[in-house]
């Protein structure tokens, strides 16, 4: 792969995980900042979030030569969960609860199966497996314990959401600094993606 073009998938890819990374951190800080706020306004703000997030992985998933299914089965079903909340406002705090634990569980799982997809070709691969292990177990915590309210998920949601982000951004980051030095001498790219 030419540096030209190596540079311009990998900014790509790092600029949709840097949107996604900083619209989760946003959710999760929003959460945590409002934590009165009614069920219809978590609906929706939870609905815009899925929708970047789903929608900003489609598009990188469009424009990579490279590209895994788990990653847009991923991003599928963030648009999915994103379109059901914002078509569905007067949903209940309960449902609301168990319709993010299932999102969550979904993700989580495509998000893992997504790092061992990236094992081969991108050394912190590790960072994506971390991210569906902690969504993947929120998840099934909301999907177990639905009936605890949506008050008690909020801080969960939001630490989720933050910590998610932030390894998100980080992998962004990663990507960014391995499409500016072309991937070589570098020691983040196995050989198959040199």
């Amino acid at each position: 792969m030419s540096n030209r073009l190596f540079e311009e998938v990998f900014r790509g890819s790092a600029t949709a995980l840097i949107i996604r990374g900083i619209a989760a951190v946003l959710f999760g800080i929003l959460v945590l900042l409002l934590p009165d706020v009614p069920v219809l306004a978590l609906v929706l703000l939870f609905g815009v979030y899925a929708l970047i997030d789903g929608v900003a992985g489609t598009v990188d998933w469009f424009r990579r030569r490279r590209r895994s299914p788990w990653a847009l089965a991923g991003n599928a079903i963030s648009i999915i969960a994103g379109i059901v909340a914002v078509l569905w406002p007067g949903i209940t705090a309960l449902a609301l609860t168990f319709l993010i634990g299932c999102w969550a569980v979904l993700l989580g799982v495509s998000q893992i199966g997504f790092g061992s997809h990236l094992r081969r070709m991108y050394r912190p691969w590790w960072l994506w497996f971390i991210t569906g292990v902690i969504t993947a177990l929120f998840g099934l915590h909301l999907v177990i314990f639905p009936g605890l309210g949506i008050l008690s998920i909020l801080g969960l949601l939001s630490a989720m959401a933050i910590i998610t982000g932030i390894l998100i951004i980080v992998s962004g980051l990663w990507l960014l600094r391995i499409g500016k030095t072309g991937g070589s001498g570098r020691g983040f790219l196995s050989s198959k993606l040199r």
